[in-house]
Protein backbone atom coordinates (compact mmCIF):
# COMPACT_ATOMS: atom_id res chain seq x y z
CA UNK A 1 0.00 0.00 0.00
CA UNK A 2 1.46 3.37 -0.99
CA UNK A 3 1.82 6.27 1.39
CA UNK A 4 -0.96 8.13 -0.42
CA UNK A 5 -3.32 5.17 0.01
CA UNK A 6 -2.46 4.93 3.71
CA UNK A 7 -3.09 8.65 4.14
CA UNK A 8 -6.38 8.34 2.26
CA UNK A 9 -7.46 5.48 4.52
CA UNK A 10 -6.46 7.44 7.65
CA UNK A 11 -8.35 10.50 6.41
CA UNK A 12 -11.48 8.44 5.75
CA UNK A 13 -11.22 6.84 9.19
CA UNK A 14 -10.73 10.20 10.90
CA UNK A 15 -13.58 11.96 9.10
CA UNK A 16 -16.02 9.24 8.06
CA UNK A 17 -16.26 10.89 4.65
CA UNK A 18 -16.23 9.19 1.27
CA UNK A 19 -13.23 8.24 -0.85
CA UNK A 20 -13.84 10.87 -3.53
CA UNK A 21 -14.06 13.76 -1.08
CA UNK A 22 -11.02 12.60 0.91
CA UNK A 23 -9.05 12.10 -2.31
CA UNK A 24 -10.03 15.60 -3.46
CA UNK A 25 -8.78 17.00 -0.14
CA UNK A 26 -5.47 15.15 -0.40
CA UNK A 27 -4.92 16.36 -3.95
CA UNK A 28 -5.74 19.95 -2.93
CA UNK A 29 -3.31 19.70 0.00
CA UNK A 30 -0.50 17.91 -1.87
CA UNK A 31 -0.92 14.79 0.25
CA UNK A 32 -0.55 16.55 3.62
CA UNK A 33 -2.91 14.97 6.18
CA UNK A 34 -3.33 18.04 8.40
CA UNK A 35 -3.97 20.35 5.44
CA UNK A 36 -6.45 17.83 4.04
CA UNK A 37 -8.34 17.84 7.35
CA UNK A 38 -8.49 21.65 7.27
CA UNK A 39 -9.71 21.53 3.66
CA UNK A 40 -12.48 19.07 4.58
CA UNK A 41 -13.57 21.10 7.61
CA UNK A 42 -13.83 24.23 5.46
CA UNK A 43 -15.65 22.40 2.66
CA UNK A 44 -18.02 20.63 5.06
CA UNK A 45 -18.84 23.93 6.76
CA UNK A 46 -19.88 25.35 3.39
CA UNK A 47 -21.88 22.20 2.63
CA UNK A 48 -23.62 22.36 6.01
CA UNK A 49 -24.51 26.02 5.44
CA UNK A 50 -26.27 25.06 2.19
CA UNK A 51 -28.47 22.63 4.13
CA UNK A 52 -29.70 25.26 6.62
CA UNK A 53 -32.94 26.10 4.82
CA UNK A 54 -34.05 22.50 4.33
CA UNK A 55 -36.71 20.91 6.56
CA UNK A 56 -35.58 18.37 9.13
CA UNK A 57 -38.85 16.62 9.96
CA UNK A 58 -37.84 13.05 10.84
CA UNK A 59 -37.24 12.53 14.54
CA UNK A 60 -35.04 10.20 16.57
CA UNK A 61 -35.15 10.36 20.37
CA UNK A 62 -31.76 9.85 21.97
CA UNK A 63 -31.64 9.00 25.65
CA UNK A 64 -29.06 8.81 28.39
CA UNK A 65 -29.46 7.78 32.04
CA UNK A 66 -26.69 8.45 34.54
CA UNK A 67 -25.21 5.25 36.00
CA UNK A 68 -26.73 5.83 39.44
CA UNK A 69 -30.15 6.69 38.02
CA UNK A 70 -30.15 10.17 39.52
CA UNK A 71 -30.37 12.03 36.18
CA UNK A 72 -31.52 11.35 32.66
CA UNK A 73 -32.03 13.27 29.45
CA UNK A 74 -33.91 12.88 26.20
CA UNK A 75 -33.10 14.76 23.01
CA UNK A 76 -35.20 15.02 19.85
CA UNK A 77 -32.64 15.02 17.03
CA UNK A 78 -34.11 15.70 13.60
CA UNK A 79 -33.02 14.98 10.03
CA UNK A 80 -34.68 14.94 6.60
CA UNK A 81 -35.21 11.21 5.95
CA UNK A 82 -35.88 8.06 7.91
CA UNK A 83 -32.86 6.51 6.16
CA UNK A 84 -30.52 8.91 8.00
CA UNK A 85 -32.54 8.63 11.23
CA UNK A 86 -31.75 4.89 11.24
CA UNK A 87 -28.02 5.49 10.57
CA UNK A 88 -25.80 4.36 13.46
CA UNK A 89 -23.81 7.62 13.46
CA UNK A 90 -27.04 9.62 13.75
CA UNK A 91 -28.40 7.48 16.61
CA UNK A 92 -25.01 7.62 18.32
CA UNK A 93 -24.94 11.40 18.06
CA UNK A 94 -28.40 11.62 19.63
CA UNK A 95 -27.26 9.48 22.59
CA UNK A 96 -24.06 11.48 23.05
CA UNK A 97 -25.95 14.78 22.99
CA UNK A 98 -28.28 13.39 25.68
CA UNK A 99 -25.17 12.45 27.71
CA UNK A 100 -23.82 15.97 27.15
CA UNK A 101 -27.04 17.41 28.55
CA UNK A 102 -26.84 15.29 31.70
CA UNK A 103 -23.13 15.99 32.20
CA UNK A 104 -23.07 19.74 31.58
CA UNK A 105 -26.70 20.78 32.26
CA UNK A 106 -27.11 23.61 29.73
CA UNK A 107 -29.94 26.07 30.27
CA UNK A 108 -30.74 26.73 26.59
CA UNK A 109 -30.29 25.03 23.24
CA UNK A 110 -27.95 27.86 22.18
CA UNK A 111 -25.76 27.18 25.23
CA UNK A 112 -25.81 23.44 24.46
CA UNK A 113 -24.76 23.99 20.83
CA UNK A 114 -21.89 26.27 21.88
CA UNK A 115 -20.47 23.81 24.43
CA UNK A 116 -17.36 21.79 23.69
CA UNK A 117 -18.66 18.39 22.55
CA UNK A 118 -18.36 15.80 25.31
CA UNK A 119 -16.17 13.40 23.31
CA UNK A 120 -13.76 16.26 22.57
CA UNK A 121 -13.75 17.15 26.27
CA UNK A 122 -13.07 13.56 27.37
CA UNK A 123 -10.21 12.95 24.94
CA UNK A 124 -8.78 16.38 25.67
CA UNK A 125 -8.57 17.86 22.18
CA UNK A 126 -11.28 20.47 22.77
CA UNK A 127 -11.63 21.36 19.12
CA UNK A 128 -15.31 20.85 18.26
CA UNK A 129 -18.47 22.25 19.72
CA UNK A 130 -21.79 20.40 19.70
CA UNK A 131 -22.88 22.50 16.70
CA UNK A 132 -19.67 21.74 14.78
CA UNK A 133 -20.14 18.02 15.46
CA UNK A 134 -23.73 18.19 14.19
CA UNK A 135 -22.55 20.12 11.12
CA UNK A 136 -19.87 17.50 10.40
CA UNK A 137 -22.42 14.67 10.47
CA UNK A 138 -24.80 16.78 8.41
CA UNK A 139 -22.13 17.22 5.75
CA UNK A 140 -21.31 13.51 5.86
CA UNK A 141 -24.90 12.34 5.30
CA UNK A 142 -25.95 15.28 3.12
CA UNK A 143 -28.98 16.24 5.19
CA UNK A 144 -29.92 18.96 7.60
CA UNK A 145 -29.63 17.84 11.22
CA UNK A 146 -30.86 19.84 14.17
CA UNK A 147 -31.82 19.54 17.80
CA UNK A 148 -35.55 20.14 17.95
CA UNK A 149 -36.04 19.78 21.71
CA UNK A 150 -34.51 18.24 24.81
CA UNK A 151 -35.41 17.60 28.42
CA UNK A 152 -33.37 16.77 31.48
CA UNK A 153 -34.81 14.80 34.40
CA UNK A 154 -33.50 14.72 37.94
Amino acid sequence: MTTLHKTLKELRTATGLGVALCNEALIASNGDFVSALAYLEKKNGVKAAKLKDRVAGVSFIGMYRHHDGSKAAMVDLRCETDFVARHEDFKGLASLVAMQIVALNPETTEELLAQEFITEFVIGSGTKTVQETIDALSAKVGEKIKIEAWKIFG
